[in-house]
């Protein structure tokens, strides 16, 4: 599998380090909540008052769902940076997926209170995440390869094409907005291209192994 990782590499497509995609899963996750702001024992999620410490474990599943996700973009070779976008410069229009640098102001500041904790979280899970990219392609959370936070129940913004959507995690309260104080975690994935991506690393493997007399196929 390490050299699948040279194969993309030199196809111009490389991992995030567990800084960069611990980045995009802090821009993502932000604002999401283990304990109510009005210190009640339980938190309304889809339809179920979860205690703080469910709440928590739900918070961490999707941060993790989503470190999985740009992996698999990268897997996946979409786009010529798949999975994530590089900087805040970029506009939000044309960004694939959060940036992968740290946001700063509008509450995301580490010096916030608890947010030195997300922040620590989210270092843990992007190591736990980027410890699976050479795993078999099936194996991570079978080829999702979308995500979005939105208002939205059933659909994503981010995707244009209507794909439907596979995971629904949430809602999550995020009581900073005021008008609508829950999100929504969406991930979903199209088969065309998780059996493209297959075929690329079964290519791959094969490519290396077969010389020596192992049979892949």
């Amino acid at each position: 599998m390490p050299r699948l990782e040279e194969r993309l590499r030199e196809e111009g497509f490389y991992f995030p380090t567990q800084e960069q995609l611990a980045a995009i899963l802090y821009n993502e996750s932000f604002g999401f909540c283990a304990e109510h702001p009005r210190g009640e024992a339980t938190i309304p999620v889809d339809g179920r008052q979860l205690t703080p410490a469910e709440a928590r474990a739900l918070i961490r599943y999707s941060r993790l769902a989503t470190a999985l996700v740009v992996i698999n973009r990268v897997r996946q070779r979409v786009g010529r940076r798949p999975g994530w976008t590089t900087s805040l410069s970029i506009p939000i229009a044309q960004r694939v997926t959060a940036p992968a640098e740290m946001r700063e102001g509008g509450g995301y500041s580490l010096s916030s209170q608890g947010n030195q904790e997300a922040y620590s979280d989210c270092l843990t899970l992007a190591g736990e995440a980027l410890q699976r990219k050479f795993a078999a392609l099936r194996t991570i959370q079978h080829g999702y390869q979308f995500y979005s936070h939105t208002d939205s129940a059933h659909t994503s913004t981010i995707l244009a094409d209507r794909i439907p959507v596979r995971e629904h995690i949430g809602p999550l309260y995020a009581p900073y907005r005021a008008e609508t104080p829950y999100r929504y975690l969406h991930l979903a994935f199209r088969i065309d291209m998780l059996e493209r991506a297959e075929r690329w690393e079964q290519e791959a493997v094969s490519e290396f192994l077969e010389p020596f007399g192992v049979d892949t196929r």
